[in-house]
This record gives C-alpha cells, structure tokens and sequence, in this order.
C-alpha cells in the first residue's frame, strides 16, 4: 500500500491554494488508475481499528491536513471547516465517480466523466470559496 501512496504522492501534487485543482488531477489519476481506489478499499476493510495503517498514508494524511491548517490560519483558505474535514470531502469528491464507487456503473463514456470532473471542481471551488 505504501508503494502505491508514494506513486500517488509523487503523480498528483498537493496544493492547499488551489484544492480545487488538486481535486481535478486527483479525479483523473484515480479514473486513469483505477486499481488503486481499489487497493485502498481493501486496505480499509482490513483495519482492525488498533493498528495505524500504512506509514506513508498516515503520513500524506497529516501533511495534508497540516498544510490545509496552516492555509486558513493564513487566511488563503476558509476555516468554515476544520482541515481534517476539509481533506477528507475532497478525496470523497475527487473519489467519488471512480470505477470503484458503488453508485455508478463500471465504465461511463469520456465526456460524461469529464462533466462529473467538472462538477468535481466546482464542488471544492465552493467548499473553499468563504
């Protein structure tokens, strides 16, 4: 799993100022690849709850929050949500029409994804619009 968070780490750059472009580029790495949405489904069915996961996840999560956190205190993002919120809507936004989602079919035409994708966007743009 950790192999597989660093390729995601090192293919799709976190950017607290633009969120809602991360979660454009994050939308498409997931539907290019959509094995590793898959991967994670698995890892989290396995949790037990007592363990903390993989190493470099836990990390990407708290330096993502930290980076979202530091954001707001300076202002270039609303804190009408606490960053660990904030994060986790957007992977659920930028996850949410993968092939791996329960709610939709298993393949969906190219110009329909790119209208979810844009719905995507313009979800984060609000979240973080203030």
């Amino acid at each position: 799993m950790d192999t597989h968070v660093a390729r995601i780490l090192d293919e799709v750059p976190f950017t607290p100022e633009d969120l809602p472009g991360y979660a454009g580029r994050l939308f498409d790495f997931l539907i290019a690849n959509p094995h590793q949405l898959r991967l994670a489904t698995w890892n989290r069915m396995e949790r037990t709850g007592r363990d903390t996961g993989p190493v470099q996840l836990a990390a990407s999560m708290q330096q993502k929050t930290e980076a979202i956190a530091q954001a707001q205190t300076a202002g270039s993002i609303p804190a009408a949500f606490p960053a660990e919120d904030l994060l986790t809507f957007v992977l659920a936004l930028a996850s949410a029409w993968t092939p791996a989602s329960p709610v939709i079919p298993a393949a969906l035409d190219p110009a329909v994804l790119r209208t979810h994708r844009d719905a995507v966007i313009e979800a984060v743009r609000r979240l973080v619009a203030g």
